[in-house]
């Protein structure tokens, strides 16, 4: 994956796997419904501090994608460890695709 500007980026499908990545080392699926976990692969980056973007990518309509802004026990509160949330067009967690770039 070319993402010449980007800490990480990647394309993850709904049952959690990388379809392309830059910069991510894992994503797990969360014990909740529609919740992933994305650890980055350089340690030294905390997601207090990062400004992450998601989106749903095509399969993925209708519903919602959220980021935690911060550190979360539902990914064991790693500093490394991104919590996104995809829902249906209910608002109820369901696993959908989605885009994630940290710049």
């Amino acid at each position: 994956m070319t993402a010449p500007y980007a800490q990480a980026s990647a394309l993850v499908n709904a049952d959690g796997s990388l379809a392309r990545s830059k910069g991510i080392k894992s994503v797990t699926r969360a014990p909740a419904a529609g919740r992933f976990c994305v650890q980055l692969e350089d340690s030294r980056l905390d997601v207090n501090e990062l400004t992450p973007v998601a989106t749903l990518s095509t399969g993925g309509y209708p519903g919602q994608v959220y980021i935690d802004p911060a550190n979360n026990g539902q990914c064991g509160s790693q500093k490394d460890t991104i919590l996104v949330v995809t829902t249906n067009w209910e608002k109820a967690g369901d696993y959908k695709p989605f885009f994630l770039l940290v710049p």
